[in-house]
C-alpha cells in the first residue's frame, strides 16, 4: 500500500485550475496598476544656453510640451512652474546642424518616489549654427 502525503496531494491536485487563477490573478494586477495611471500635458518655456562664437540661423525653440505621467490625481497637484527644460547648446563649437535632448528639472520631492515621469515633447531639438557676420 503506498501512503501519499495529503498536503502534497493537495498542492499537486487540480493544477490546471490553480494555473488559470494564476493567470487572471496577474492579469488584473496588471490592468488595475495601469488603469490608475493618468496623463497630463503642459507647455513651459524653454531656457537655452547659446555658444559664444556661433549664431544661430534657424529656428530656436522657446517652449515644449511636457506629458506628466503618474498615478491618479496626483498628476494634477504638480505645479508647472516648478518644471524647468533646458537646452545647452554651449559646447558646440563648430558651424552646422546640432541636436541636443530638452533637458527636465523638478523642483519638488513628488518625483523622489517614482510615482511621476516626466517626458518632454519633442525629447530633442536641432538648431543649425554658423559664424558672425561682420
Amino acid at each position: 500500500m503506498v501512503r501519499r502525503n495529503k498536503t502534497l496531494m493537495a498542492m499537486l491536485g487540480r493544477w490546471a485550475a490553480k494555473l488559470c487563477a494564476l493567470v487572471v490573478a496577474l492579469f488584473a494586477f496588471v490592468l488595475f496598476t495601469y488603469a490608475k495611471q493618468e496623463t497630463r500635458e503642459v507647455t513651459i518655456p524653454v531656457s537655452v544656453l547659446m555658444p559664444q562664437s556661433l549664431e544661430a540661423v534657424s529656428t530656436v525653440p522657446q517652449t515644449v510640451d511636457v506629458r506628466i505621467k503618474g498615478e491618479g490625481d496626483v498628476v494634477y497637484l504638480i505645479d508647472p512652474e516648478m518644471i524647468h527644460a533646458t537646452l545647452d547648446y554651449s559646447q558646440v563649437s563648430a558651424e552646422g546642424i546640432a541636436t541636443m535632448p530638452v533637458t527636465l528639472t523638478f523642483e519638488q520631492g513628488a518625483m523622489e518616489d517614482g510615482s511621476i515621469a516626466l517626458e518632454a515633447d519633442p525629447g530633442q531639438c536641432r538648431v543649425m549654427f554658423q559664424a558672425p557676420q561682420n
